[in-house]
């Protein structure tokens, strides 16, 4: 607005100058607060980018996305292996660090452990604060959990994000963003502690490969009727992501986009009173790849 500007003068002053003045400053709140709401594309509250694969082999696509997204191509990339029972194998080591490098990674660091006192040493988690991003890899979510759950590198992850840093997994690397987390069973999920990168949802992954949709939706009622009970509390609603193979979905905030050549399916349920929850209704959505949208 320009100040030196002449002001308008208007006949009947005496009702409407007054009107006009408080017309102007309501313009200019509404212009201000407009200015600082974060939008659509604005930074998640964590700060951080999750890249959660369905397992398979993904397509480039989505290690180009993680490159980008991170710039690790030109830094540092972290590999937590310890989900596969090659991380124990000195060749099984070297394979991951090479399969790395032919995706155009050039400097891979591993970090592994069995051993949750290792896991909870500040020496062991050192490692993080040089990795421009963090690669969880697959295998078993469970040997995960065993692992990293309450120790430092579970900390050190959730720093990591929380500071902007990128964070990616496929099947179990993708499960164990999830508290609760399935860790397994066919029809019926086992639900088990993860790391909880990921607040207030869980991933199931190889999902219409493997017929999951039903395994998934127990999870997602199992977890809504927890929350407000320590699990989930203050997110109101349970979340479900199903991924399929060669898929990814990326997460910024609560903004997700489909990367990959299948597809996600959203499974929602509403935490509702206790006296209602039988009235309680599932809502399943599928995403193909394109454009980012509103997670809730």
């Amino acid at each position: 607005m320009n100040t030196s500007s002449q002001p308008i003068r208007i006949g009947v002053r005496s009702v409407l100058t007054p009107f006009v003045v408080a017309a102007l400053l309501l313009v200019v709140l509404i212009s201000g607060a407009c200015s600082i709401a974060p939008g659509a594309d604005s930074a998640p509250a964590s700060g951080g980018t999750l890249f959660v694969g369905g397992g398979g082999r993904l397509p480039d696509e989505v290690f180009d996305a993680f490159a980008e997204a991170s710039g690790a191509r030109g830094g540092t990339l972290v590999v937590i292996p310890t989900a596969s029972r090659r991380a124990d194998e000195e060749d099984g080591r070297a394979s991951i660090v090479e399969t790395w490098n032919g995706r155009g990674f050039p400097d891979v660091r591993l970090l592994h452990t069995r051993d949750r006192a290792v896991s909870d040493s500040e020496g062991f988690v050192a490692l993080l604060d040089s990795a421009d991003a963090v690669w969880i890899g697959g295998g078993d979510q469970n040997r995960l959990a065993d692992a990293y759950r309450d120790t430092q590198t579970q900390s050190r992850l959730q720093k990591f994000l929380d500071d902007g840093g990128v964070i990616g997994g496929s099947s179990a690397g993708a499960a164990i963003v999830s508290d609760p987390m399935i860790g397994g069973g066919r029809d019926a999920p086992r639900i088990v502690g993860g790391l909880g990168l990921w607040p207030g949802v869980i991933v199931d992954q190889h999902f219409s490969q493997r017929g999951r949709f039903h395994r998934l939706r127990l999870a997602v009622n199992a977890s809504a009727d927890s929350i407000g009970e320590g699990i989930g509390e203050g997110i109101g609603e349970a979340v479900g992501v199903g991924v399929d193979e060669r898929t990814a979905v990326v997460v910024r905030g609560d903004q997700v986009e489909v990367l990959g050549e299948g597809r996600v399916a959203l499974v929602t349920r509403r935490a509702r009173d206790s006296a209602e929850r039988a009235g309680q209704t599932l809502r399943v959505e599928w995403l193909d790849a394109g454009e980012p949208r509103r997670l809730r």
